[in-house]
């Protein structure tokens, strides 16, 4: 397994750069994920406008590469995950200068991610490997056709389950019920429209990176999202 990954990641022009990406927008989430953001009568945590792209290119990934690759690359991001938010709460805790004033700033901005972590890591387990499996699965069924409808419903599902995951561990307590409920019911609406308009793009590019990969078609698969 780990000889045919690392032919995978030598052979293919693409799935690096795709990977990274990935774990780079799931990052940037976890930063502003507690930073609401308010349109009209409609609220939001600013990771809605940055996390449902990870799903967009999830759904490439899956369909190019394939179940196995992308169950690294999710382990990769929780990995990733972890480190990133360990290394800054390790420095949030040093010692800093008395005339230091922007320390409240942090804590307020950051004291909170490893427990956002803990909620994405539980949600990422069900909701990302969700995702993967319907659009897998299903592409063994229809023979690779209808990426688009494959797609919009995998995501639609998979973020559901994601979101309520997610939404309930890393914001019970830090927001009033009420605004957390808002916040679910929007962030979903959102997302929803999101795939409707992002599918377009990502099913060109399925069809572009059909032709350049030369990717295989699988037939069956090991589903087992712990199988590494």
């Amino acid at each position: 397994m780990v000889k045919q990954f690392r032919e995978n990641i030598y052979n293919y022009k693409f799935l690096l750069y795709f990977a990274m990406m990935y774990i780079t927008l799931d990052l940037a989430s976890n930063i502003v994920a507690y930073r609401e953001v308010n349109i009209g009568i409609a609220l939001f945590p600013g990771a809605t406008f940055i996390y449902p792209i990870t799903y967009t290119i999830a759904d490439i990934i899956t369909e190019i590469y394939g179940f196995p690759t992308m169950r690294k690359v999710i382990w990769a991001g929780i990995v990733c995950d972890f480190a990133f938010s360990l290394a800054i709460l390790g420095v949030l805790h040093l010692p800093y200068p008395a005339n230091w004033e922007l320390q409240p700033a942090y804590e307020t901005v950051l004291s909170n991610l490893l427990r956002l972590n803990i909620g994405c890591a539980v949600a990422l387990l069900v909701g990302a490997f969700a995702n993967a499996y319907l659009i897998s699965k299903w592409k063994i069924y229809v023979r690779g056709k209808i990426f688009w409808l494959r797609s919009l419903v995998s995501s639609a599902l998979g973020e559901a389950v994601y979101l309520l995951i997610a939404g309930v561990i890393s914001f019970y307590g830090v927001v009033p019920f009420d605004d957390l409920i808002k916040l679910l019911a929007c962030n979903y609406l959102f997302k929803l429209s999101y795939n409707c308009v992002a599918v377009i793009p990502a099913s060109i590019i399925v069809v572009l990176l059909k032709k350049y990969e030369h990717a295989s078609e699988e037939t069956t698969l090991n589903f087992n999202p712990f199988k590494l």
